[in-house]
């Protein structure tokens, strides 16, 4: 049930779902053109010792790693800008400058990566030769330096550690220490908090004394190489990119498409759990909790205009077919419940109510059943209009004079076993009339010419009168307009209707 409405709201949104992604991507894709474009030039540089090389090894390679993370910080400074600034004359400061430079270090490489961004193809390559020459430039003329700045790095982060070391050892001095004094008779808790606190501690120191072994591995390494130098140099030069990074108009065009339908997606369940008609036979069944006889499909505007039946018009179409399942319905269920009076109402005005009865009752006297339809919508009803019949006696004129008429008074549809009462004059209070006790005994009395009589009545929510004729007869038809009531007013129409016991 749940999937097959999906089905049928997605089905019903289709142009919007189609529409959307269209739109948005459309949108994209002008304001991606209109974008300028971006380009990217890199420059690759080779960070890696000089000396004797017998004696490089592991921590040599982890000491040109770590320099080279330090030379990535500082190659985007002011100092290295600026004078790219100059050289190049560009029209920026130097914060503008590096935030279009991205400077990488692939994992497990001596590499360093210079990326510039511009919207010049050109520049981007200039830019990116230049901030590598003058980093080159700055730290050495043939692109070496000492370790002398480096090793005071470490000499530092040496110090720092040294004294971490000793803080911590303090307090594992000083919790060993309360361990000791600690009365036999403290509490357990206690006892393991400070036994936990201790191995906190030894965790720490342990910590501290491997990074300090690391540090002074490396200091050792630095001061011992006093002829050992970083080289650098530029290994990739930039060259003019092939195509810009951006704007990347096909990826952006797919992303907004997709984007577009999410947000159509979104919409539409939006809109269908806001949605309080109702569509379909399942859901009037499920919201109305009785069960649906059948659907009746709409009449075109140019048939509709027709005053004939429609079943008459067009016996051998969809709605005749319809018309005739429903017939079969109504007659088994009259059957099975001995019901001889059929109500027929809606909701509201325009629910196709009075064409409904006048094209069953059609249908039921081609069955051969001998049918008489009562006009009792004393305000609004046309049936005499529909068959052509006189109106100037009706059932007004039975009730106001409390008559009961026999057969020769009913009219003659021109349509075999079919007959009509229309409603006659328009009284200024109907409600009072179709409650009385006479308008039960007239249903009575007139059961003895037909077989089945069905009653057009006013809509249950714009008047009272179907709830008085709800009682007095057999049983009550609902038409639900699909697509125009919706689930609140269908549900207190019959919750009207069954207040004073229809069936």
């Amino acid at each position: 049930m749940e999937l097959k409405h999906y089905f049928a709201v997605l089905a019903k949104w289709a142009w919007l779902l189609l529409l959307a992604p269209i739109v948005v991507a459309s949108i994209s894709f002008a304001v991606s053109k209109r974008m300028e474009p971006v380009y990217q030039a890199s420059t690759t540089l080779l960070i890696s010792q000089t000396g004797d090389a017998s004696r490089a090894d592991y921590n040599a390679l982890l000491t040109s790693e770590r320099i080279a993370k330090t030379y990535a910080e500082l190659i985007t400074k002011r100092p290295v800008l600026e004078k790219v600034i100059t050289d190049l004359q560009l029209e920026m400061t130097p914060r503008q400058l590096a935030g279009d430079i991205d400077v990488s270090l692939p994992s497990s490489t001596q590499l360093l990566i210079v990326r510039v961004r511009s919207n010049d193809a050109i520049q981007a390559v200039a830019i990116a030769n230049s901030v590598a020459a003058t980093f080159l430039e700055r730290n050495g003329r043939s692109g070496h330096t000492t370790y002398s700045a480096y090793e005071q790095v470490i000499s530092g982060q040496l110090q720092k550690v040294q004294g971490e070391i000793q803080t911590v050892q303090q307090d594992l001095n000083a919790a060993l220490e309360r361990k000791k004094t600690l009365p036999d008779d403290a509490e357990e808790g206690v006892a393991l908090l400070l036994d936990r606190e201790i191995r906190q501690l030894q965790q720490s120191l342990d910590d501290a004394r491997r990074t300090y072994a690391t540090l002074l591995s490396s200091y050792l390494q630095i001061s011992d190489q006093d002829n050992s130098a970083i080289q650098m140099e530029i290994v990739e030069p930039a060259a003019l990119p092939a195509r810009k990074i951006r704007p990347r108009i096909a990826f952006n065009t797919g992303i907004a498409a997709f984007a577009g339908l999410m947000l159509a997606l979104g919409l539409v369940f939006l809109l269908d759990y806001l949605d309080e008609s109702l569509e379909s036979l399942e859901s009037v069944e499920q919201a109305l909790g009785i069960p649906a006889l059948t659907t009746v499909p709409s009449i075109a505007d140019r048939e509709a205009s027709s005053d004939l039946p429609m079943a008459l018009l067009r016996p051998t179409s969809t709605y005749a077919e319809a018309l005739r399942g429903l017939r079969t319905s109504i007659q088994f269920n009259m059957l099975r419940e001995k019901q001889r009076t059929l109500l027929v109402t809606s909701s509201f005005p325009q629910e196709g109510k009075s064409t409904t009865l006048a094209n069953l009752g059609l249908v039921m006297a081609q069955a051969g059943k001998r049918v008489l339809l009562v006009d009792a919508d004393l305000r609004q009803g046309n049936l005499h209009t529909v068959f052509g019949v006189s109106n100037r006696v009706g059932l007004t004129d039975l009730l106001v004079h409390r008559l009961l008429p026999d057969e020769s008074t009913l009219a003659d549809t021109g349509i075999p076993n079919l007959f009509l009462l229309p409603h006659g004059a328009r009284p200024t209070a109907s409600s009072e009339l179709l409650g009385s006790d006479h308008m039960a005994a007239l249903l009575e009395h007139l059961n003895r010419f037909v077989d089945v009589i069905l009653v057009d009545s006013p809509p249950v929510l714009a008047l009272t009168d179907a709830l008085v004729l709800a009682p007095q007869v057999d049983g009550v038809l609902m038409v639900v307009q699909v697509g125009r009531v919706s689930r609140p007013d269908a549900q207190k129409a019959i919750r009207h209707l069954q207040s004073v016991g229809a069936n």
